[in-house]
């Protein structure tokens, strides 16, 4: 018995499998005006340099997830990965800085640790922020490390609305959201990052 097929031999003239191929067909033209991150093959983040395209990994399983294309975004919190900077004010806790390895495989992690007082225990950025009327999204990567849970808190400049997120670390699920003043479309979730990582993230 002899098995024939009459498939054709012709190779598609433009090829779009952005997920598989992880490069641009050199006919796209591709720009964007600032560096960005994204996740490599390696499950950590990376920064693409200006009109560098990223092709964007899962953390977690390192499966191809394609080109990544998003709006643009601005970090307002300033020294945002420096807890132990003089724009942070601990209260009650301790900040030991560069102790952890960070989602870009850096040992560059900051440890926070309550002491044993009764006193409310938080670590706040005390900088004034500039906000205009429109949706904000924050988020933090956060590993448990001698405490289970975590409460996080955005506050507005004014002090008319504040959003709460309580966050079991061990099962990476939000446990309570407290918002008061008048946010509004507020929500929150938790991802996986791998390693006991997760990103909280309020919107």
């Amino acid at each position: 018995m002899s098995l024939s097929s009459n498939f054709p031999t012709s190779k598609p003239s433009l090829n779009l499998d952005f997920a598989n191929v992880g490069a641009l067909d050199p006919r796209i033209t591709f720009t964007r005006s600032s560096s960005a991150t994204y996740t490599n093959s390696l499950g950590l983040i990376a920064t693409a340099a200006t009109n560098v395209a990223r092709f964007d990994y899962d953390p977690v399983t390192l499966a191809a997830r394609g080109l990544l294309i998003e709006e643009s975004r601005t970090n307002l919190v300033t020294y945002s990965a420096q807890f132990d900077n003089a724009a942070w004010v601990a209260q009650a806790v301790t900040v030991t800085a560069n102790t952890g390895v960070a989602p870009d495989g850096t040992t560059t992690a900051d440890k926070i640790a309550a002491d044993n007082t009764s006193s409310p225990h938080a670590l706040y950025n005390a900088s004034a922020l500039t906000l205009t009327a429109a949706v904000h999204t924050w988020s933090i990567f956060v590993k448990a490390a001698g405490n289970n849970f975590a409460n996080l808190t955005a506050v507005s400049p004014n002090g008319g609305a504040r959003y709460a997120i309580a966050v079991d670390l061990t099962n990476g699920t939000v446990t309570q959201t407290a918002p008061s003043g008048t946010p509004t479309n507020t929500s929150s979730f938790v991802s996986n990052y791998g390693n006991g990582m997760d990103i909280v993230t309020g919107k």
